[in-house]
Parts: C-alpha cells; structure tokens; sequence
C-alpha cells in the first residue's frame, strides 16, 4: 500500500487548482485527491464543488459511482474479487465466502486494524480464467479455494502491467550464442494465471543449471 499523505485542506487546494482550468477538471481532481490522500472525504467533496461551482450531491454523486473511489483510507493489502456473471457462475460465491472468513471481515469493508480492504469488482475483463481478482493490484485468474488461500497468505511478487527491465522495445535482437531465449506473454490474461511465477521458476532453474537464460515478456516478433 502506498504511503499517504495526511489531510490537509491547504494541500487539498493546492491540488484543486492545479487541475482546475483542465478540460472536465471533475475526475482528475478527485483522482489526484485520493492518490494524495488514500480518499476522497467529505471535507474534499465540499472544496471540490466550491471550486467548480458544483452543487455537493452532484460530487457525491460521482464519488459513490465509481467504485474505486473511496470515502475512507483502504487497508494496507487490498483483495477485490471478481462479483460479475462469469466469476460467479465459476464458483464466485464460495470464494468470496471463504476469502470473508480467512480475513475476518465482510465484502465492502476494511479490517478495524487496518490489515486488509476487501471489495466486490464488477468484471476484470478475465472471464476466461474465472474466478478471477485483484489482490494488491496483481489480477489472478483461475482461482480455487486452495490458490486462494495461498494468495492471501504470501503477498504477491511483481506488479501487473508494469514491464520487467529486461523487456525489449522496437525489436528484438539476435539471441547470444549459447544463450537460450523464452518468450512469456504479459498481458493480463498471462499474468492472471502465474505468468510471473513461470518467469521466476524459469529463471531459478536456469540459475541452478548453469544455463544462460534471457526472458522475454510479450509476444514473439512475427
């Protein structure tokens, strides 16, 4: 979980102003709030409409739309199962009974202590590896009971979406001689079902045998 910044209306001004003469100024401005501030509080809402000439239901009104708007700071880990069709008719609903009683609080809220956030999300665009979820912002896909468990116990390596070092851009070159070259896709479907931990056991293997590995992530060049 990011480190937050405390309240503080003179910053929260600082950051309306900033993105106020942009063209729909409404979304970037509670955007940068909640990266600022872990939220969106009321106390924001009423700058926000001041400084748009909004009315505070017409602010609310966004904030409570969109679900990854939050009115109170998330916990330190966040674990968003998958509430849509696809994840359901997959077994959805025992998983998010079980991830419930593994984390001891209820769907839509944040432990007291302020360990775990967990939310229903209405579709990750995974409905092929359902039931899928987003636990500390890394889809996983094709998850049972036991996946689910382990998930929740060990925090997961990687961050989906960001590019490994090692990714090639413009091309791809010659691979070394001597040197064995793995193409693994990652894209998101990928990495929902162990993309990352294939890379890593890939890479754990090769280091163990002495073999020269190079990891690509992506698809191969055509």
């Amino acid at each position: 979980m990011p480190a937050y910044e405390r309240w503080s209306a003179e910053r929260a001004s600082e950051i309306i102003s900033q993105h106020s003469g942009t063209d729909g100024p409404l979304l970037p401005i509670l955007q940068a709030l909640q990266e600022t501030f872990g939220c969106v509080r009321e106390a924001a809402v009423v700058m926000v409409a001041q400084a748009l000439n909004l009315s505070r239901a017409e602010v609310h009104g966004v904030v409570t739309f969109y679900h990854d708007f939050r009115r109170q700071p998330a916990g330190r880990r966040i674990v968003k199962l998958c509430r849509a069709e696809a994840c359901q008719a997959a077994g959805g609903d025992a998983l998010a009974a079980r991830a419930q009683a593994q984390l001891g609080v209820a769907m839509g809220t944040t432990a007291p202590d302020g360990s775990v956030t967990l939310e229903p999300v209405y579709c990750l665009g995974l409905c092929a590896t359902a039931p899928s979820a987003m636990i500390d912002g890394r889809v996983v896909g094709r998850l049972d009971q036991q996946r689910l468990d382990a998930v929740l116990a060990h925090p997961l390596a990687g961050t989906a979406g960001v590019p490994p070092a090692h990714e090639r851009a413009g091309g791809t070159p010659a691979v070394p001689e001597g040197c064995l070259r793995v193409f693994i896709p990652g894209d998101a479907g990928a990495l929902a079902v162990g993309a990352d931990e294939v890379a890593s056991a890939l890479r754990q293997a090769a280091t163990e045998r002495n073999i020269a590995l190079e990891i690509v992530r992506g698809w191969p060049p055509e």
